[in-house]
């Protein structure tokens, strides 16, 4: 998880049985959590883990690391005027399941999004391959 979500929410995450750290947690050399982009981007790759940020600045991400964000599963939460852990924690909870049944059969990277409304299924704004993109009845 990235520094824009609440540690509490990887412990609360942890809790129930998700393997889940936070940037604070897994970086500790890094002041505040603040490693950048390409050290979470690095460790997400070589531990194949889904990074769950904030940032909805994954243009930007795509240009600058684009082989490496091509392989990597993303989960942006949209972030309100005011977003306390608890709503961060009730977002991720609402999508957790769906997200992980998704990425178990993809085919590779997987870009989605999440907010304070929708269903249980996150939205599929980007995939490397296009058999992961939803299907349209």
């Amino acid at each position: 998880m990235d520094n824009g979500l609440s540690p509490g929410v990887a412990t609360a995450l942890q809790a129930v049985g998700y393997t889940c750290d936070h940037v604070k947690t897994q970086f500790p050399q890094y002041p505040n959590g603040s490693a950048d982009d390409g050290v979470i981007l690095d460790y997400c790759l070589r531990s194949q883990t889904i990074w769950i940020t904030t940032d909805e600045r994954r243009e930007k991400l795509m240009r600058m690391f684009h082989s490496d964000t091509t392989k990597v599963t993303l989960l942006v939460v949209k972030e309100p005027a005011r977003f306390p852990a608890s709503l961060q924690l009730k977002i991720i909870m609402r999508v957790i399941d769906e997200l992980e049944k998704i990425v178990h059969s993809s085919h590779g990277g997987i870009h989605f999004k999440a907010g304070q409304k929708g269903r249980s299924r996150p939205t599929t704004i980007w995939a490397e391959h296009g058999e992961d993109w939803p299907k349209s009845f």
